[in-house]
């Protein structure tokens, strides 16, 4: 596991997110599957989106804390963010 950090004023408060890409979408962040991200409080899952160097026209299916979710979703500090490409198929 790697840790990606932002830049921070000395005591300012940040949530960490615990991400883990699976599928097409591992391309985006080849130096590592499952990482931690540092946000602002407030943060969505649209912008964890962009720290992992997905591009933002790119479809992901977003799951948070084993439930899918949106990506104007709310995050909190220790939530584990899974990101997959949309996936399609079944039994007919």
């Amino acid at each position: 596991m790697c840790t990606l950090y932002g830049s921070r004023e000395y005591g300012a408060f940040t949530v960490r997110i615990i991400v883990d890409l699976f599928a097409g979408v591992r391309k985006f962040h080849p130096a590592a599957s499952s990482f931690e991200v540092e946000l602002e409080p407030g943060a969505v899952a649209r912008e964890l989106i962009g720290k992992t160097g997905i591009p933002p026209d790119y479809p992901v299916m977003i799951v948070i804390n084993e439930k899918i979710a949106a990506p104007e979703d709310t995050l909190q500090d220790g939530d584990r963010v899974g990101l997959f490409s949309p996936m399609g198929g079944g039994i007919r």
